[in-house]
């Protein structure tokens, strides 16, 4: 059985400054969510995040978005 949670890792430049981010996945009974997605543009290297972990991105069920900042929703609609 996997842990209740998981923490990603993003690592990455961003408007001229290295940065690293941490989107969680949360793993209930019926549904993976997950918090945060990072800058627009990194959903390739989130989604790498997610398989590298053994987690397949498209069995995520839920995103919970902690606020609109684009560091935590920029990849949001991708």
């Amino acid at each position: 059985m996997k842990d209740a949670y998981q923490i990603l890792r993003l690592q990455y430049a961003f408007d001229g400054a290295e940065q690293t981010l941490f989107p969680v996945l949360l793993f209930g009974k019926e549904d993976i969510v997950l918090v945060d997605c990072g800058y627009p543009g990194s959903l390739a290297l989130l989604e790498e995040q997610i398989r590298g972990r053994g987690t397949a991105p498209e069995t995520i069920t839920k995103l919970v978005l902690t606020h609109q900042d684009d560091d935590h929703m920029g990849s949001a609609a991708a």
